[in-house]
């Protein structure tokens, strides 16, 4: 009972480091699945992984682990399985940093760890060869992948220079490698009694180090995403409706060098006959151009992209469609205004309209369309007027 005891409390230290940075690595990974929808970097993400990986490791190595569960199967094998998993979420955090992370030899380098991982199961499985038979190709393999990231690393300052989260990775990979030797010392020095606490202790410190650095770069990224967002909303949307504006119906048309056939523009100009206007204010026309607005919206709805282009003009951008779609989408308008006059008889609603779709000959480009479309307009805007000055 004594040496338990003994040993319980030379091993608690690092019991409790290990388990601190399991934790950790638990908490990244978990926080980048929860951040994923606004930022896809997965620096973080292996970084955890890594964490729980050599922590995990480092946990069912110490001897107060192997004592108190030495008849349990799943203790036996996982120090090995700790090791083979190792090696790929490092090498998966750590050539984000790289500005050649996208060349071959990284995919080589993170299939055949991958590779490394299902041989080695597949091995243990079918007991053609026992993991502690295959134990020493394995630390191997970690040493010779490492010497291959010193030899990137070099190059990698040589042609571009370290950006400054590497600088802090790999300051914190020496730091590791000084705990890592400490322990390595004391474990000769008090003949194989010692724990590798100071290992485990700074690497602990160095995850939370760059944990808080790629949560405090990828905040910052989310956050300029964010204002880009909502800048370019507000250069691309009109304030008022919520419609694309003249800017973004610009834009689309300089985008679109050739239209296509099914390709349809329809001009709106917006007619308010407000009785007694000098009694309304400019909340009033906003309000009854909000309505008209909202009546383009659900007759286009699914067929088509709506633009204001001016106070009282509309343009309304169709792919794909169908002269009938078309025109029982003007219809669909028409009887909303009806409806709304109905009810609104001092302040009816009346679109001019006029559209023309893609015409291969008459028609060079989507430019083209607009203008007749807007000749339309125009026509039904004299038929209002003739009819208007014959009645």
């Amino acid at each position: 009972m004594d040496v338990l005891i003994a040993l319980t409390a030379d091993n608690l230290p690092t019991f409790i480091v290990a388990t601190l940075t399991m934790f950790v690595g638990l908490f990244y990974m978990g926080y980048w699945i929860y951040m994923k929808r606004y930022y896809t970097n997965d620096t973080l993400f292996f970084l955890g992984l890594s964490s729980f990986s050599i922590a995990g490791w480092s946990l069912v190595e110490l001897p107060i682990t192997t004592l108190v569960l030495h008849n349990n199967i799943a203790v036996a094998y996982a120090p090995y399985i700790f090791i083979i998993s190792m090696l790929f979420p490092f090498l998966c955090f750590i050539r984000n940093y790289y500005h050649n992370r996208k060349q071959k030899i990284w995919s080589i380098l993170v299939a055949i760890s991958l590779f490394e991982i299902f041989f080695c199961l597949f091995l243990q499985a079918t007991n053609l060869l026992d993991f502690r038979h295959m134990l020493s190709t394995m630390l191997f393999l970690i040493v010779l992948f490492f010497f291959f990231i010193c030899i990137l690393t070099i190059r990698e300052n040589h042609l571009y220079g370290l950006n400054s989260g590497m600088k802090l990775t790999v300051f914190c990979l020496i730091l590791d490698a000084c705990g890592l030797l400490i322990d390595i010392a004391r474990y000769y020095i008090y003949n194989g009694k010692s724990t590798f606490f100071y290992g485990n202790f700074l690497f602990l410190i160095t995850i939370i180090i760059l944990g808080l650095e790629i949560i405090h770069h990828s905040r910052e990224k989310i956050e300029k995403s964010k204002q880009l967002a909502r800048l370019e909303r507000l250069a691309y949307h009109d304030k008022l409706t919520d419609l694309y504006n003249r800017t973004a119906f610009i834009d689309y048309l300089s985008l679109v060098n050739t239209a296509k056939n099914g390709s349809f523009i329809v001009a709106f100009e917006l007619h308010l006959n407000l009785t007694g206007f000098h009694q309304y204010n400019y909340s009033d026309y906003d309000r009854e151009i909000l309505t008209a607005a909202q009546m383009l919206q659900d007759a286009f709805a699914g067929i088509g992209k709506c633009y204001r282009l001016g106070y009282m003009e509309f343009s309304v951008i169709l792919e794909d469609s169908t002269i009938t779609a078309c025109e029982q989408a003007i219809q669909i308008i028409k009887a909303q205004c009806e409806a709304y006059n109905h009810t609104h008889a001092n302040a009816p609603i009346q679109f001019f309209s006029g559209y023309a779709e893609f015409d291969s000959i008459l028609d060079h480009d989507i430019d083209d369309v607009r203008s007749r479309a807007d000749f339309q307009l125009c026509q039904d805007k004299v038929r209002y007027i003739q009819k208007t000055f014959h009645e």
